[in-house]
């Protein structure tokens, strides 16, 4: 929950559409949409370069990191089409797995993405596929079709089909600057990105073994979290995986076991200790309990639900239940209880009951029950009453308002009105549970973060998720971020990478 979302939303929702004329042809320099001078182009991305720096988190707070991310895509731009460009690689403190390029030689790659990444190899491949979209214009060609199309005035590149849940668009889209790229250009980079690794000496299978990497990542997403539904024009994975195998196959090139393994033991040395999902300025998740150390507060959450870190708010949710599998016309029983938390700033100091009371007012909510309460020392006054919405019917709310200085924080519980009988004490342990940090307590808690861990015999994702991150539930998503399944057996000796939280 970042305290900039009065300002401005983050990260990033595609527009949900595209061009079928963006989907045709690779760009040449004979495309006619192609109107626009190397100058222009240039000029282009630097402009819209500190916009999306800021827009998308900002720039990552590490600069051996940077140095590194830099170095590689520089060594790789040498020998690309256009080797003359000024390129620019800035890793984004972002936890969206994600990567893009503005014109003129301008590459995004976020911490999220770092964190997917198996081997230096593996970066080179992104890193050579977003510089493919460079040499190719494709971008250029995207802003100027935009334009004729009354859409906007510039186009960004998309690698990865990924995107967080309640996020929003920003103004940067006053100006049209977001849109998929189409299969053909997709395509396209994915063969540069192969020719690009091969002469700078890096195994064209990187590419591949990244498309897989990001293909077990994808594997289990809910619907609308990746940008597939968006663009029915983006080519299918296994297609590129397919592709970009032969095509690393065609060039001769002879892997080496021991070459591979000491690349990836660099990259993980880079990357050990780089901060995972939400950073300290967003607030984080410890299993259940939920810290915001800029704001020096914590609480906890019911456990075992899920839970969704938004610019606006911190939403949970019990988890639906299981499927009969004997019964094949069986339903799956819908989540329906709900806790959150937010945010508001007073406009000016004031009572907290009075003010609460006239908030219920200004509302139209008429209050069942209300009463004070101190919670961990501080005042708080909490209400319940009646109102329907997210399709909960004869939904009931309980919502506790605690007061310090400019700020009024809301806890906020509801149910049916059955479901919330039968889960009061549950409700009640969420809320009572909101306490404040003092600055010493807020900086002894730090983000989840990767951990460089090598195999030890008996060792299975479900056990180290529980023993680095305290949740066996997330075995599936340490799994993930090693492009690997949960039930896939682990070789004592390798380096994997898991996820820590102290």
């Amino acid at each position: 929950m970042s305290m900039s979302y009065k300002k401005l939303t983050l990260l990033l929702l595609l527009a949900v559409f595209t061009l079928s004329a963006c989907a045709k042809n690779p760009v040449t320099k004979k495309d006619e949409f192609v109107l626009m001078s190397e100058k222009s182009e240039i000029a282009l991305g630097k402009q819209y370069a500190p916009v999306f720096t800021k827009q998308f988190g900002g720039r990552f707070n590490d600069e051996e990191l940077q140095e590194y991310v830099n170095k590689l895509g520089q060594s790789l731009a040498r020998n690309s089409d256009r080797p003359e460009l000024f390129y620019h690689f800035t890793v984004l403190d972002s936890p969206v797995v994600n990567a893009f390029a503005l014109p003129g030689g301008y590459v995004f790659v976020t911490r999220g993405l770092l964190a997917a990444v198996n081997s230096e190899t593996e970066l080179a491949g992104v890193l050579g596929h977003e510089i493919g979209h460079v040499t190719a214009r494709h971008s250029v060609a995207q802003h100027t079709k935009s334009q004729a199309y009354g859409i906007g005035k510039q186009v960004v590149s998309i690698l990865l089909p990924e995107i967080a849940n309640f996020t929003q668009v920003a103004d940067v889209f006053a100006s049209g600057i977001i849109m998929g790229y189409g299969r053909e250009n997709e395509m396209q980079s994915d063969r540069l990105a192969v020719k690009y690794l091969t002469q700078s000496n890096y195994d064209p299978n990187g590419m591949s073994n990244f498309l897989s990497t990001l293909r077990v990542t994808e594997e289990g997403k809910a619907k609308g979290q990746t940008f597939e539904g968006f663009f029915s024009s983006h080519p299918d994975t296994k297609v590129r995986i397919d592709t970009a195998t032969q095509l690393a196959k065609e060039t001769g090139f002879k892997s080496d076991p021991v070459t591979d393994r000491k690349l990836q033991d660099i990259y993980f040395k880079k990357i050990d200790g780089l901060p995972f999902g939400e950073s300290s300025s967003e607030g984080f998740f410890l299993v259940n309990r939920f810290i915001h150390p800029d704001l020096k507060i914590e609480m906890t959450f019911p456990e075992g639900w899920f839970y969704q870190n938004t610019p606006q708010q911190v939403i949970a949710q019990n988890r639906s239940g299981k499927r009969d599998e004997k019964k094949k016309d069986a339903k799956v029983e819908k989540s329906t209880l709900f806790t959150t938390f937010s945010v508001r700033e007073l406009t000016k100091r004031s009572e907290l009951k009075p003010y609460v009371q006239n908030l219920l007012k200004a509302a139209n909510v008429k209050p069942e029950k209300q009463w004070k309460e101190i919670i961990n020392g501080k005042e708080a006054y909490i209400v319940i009453y009646k109102g329907n919405n997210r399709g909960i019917k004869h939904k009931k709310n309980m919502t506790a308002f605690i007061a310090k200085g400019p700020q009024l924080y809301l806890l906020t519980s509801f149910a049916s009105s059955s479901d919330f009988s039968k889960n009061y004490a549950l409700f009640e342990k969420y809320y009572r549970s909101f306490k404040f940090l003092t600055s010493a307590e807020a900086k002894e808690f730090q983000p989840p973060h990767i951990h460089i861990y090598k195999v030890k015999k008996g060792d299975t994702f479900e056990k180290l998720a529980k023993t680095f991150y305290g949740d066996s539930k997330k075995a599936k998503v340490v799994s993930q971020i090693n492009g690997m399944k949960p039930d896939e057996k682990l070789v004592p000796g390798r380096n994997i990478k898991v996820i820590r939280i102290n």
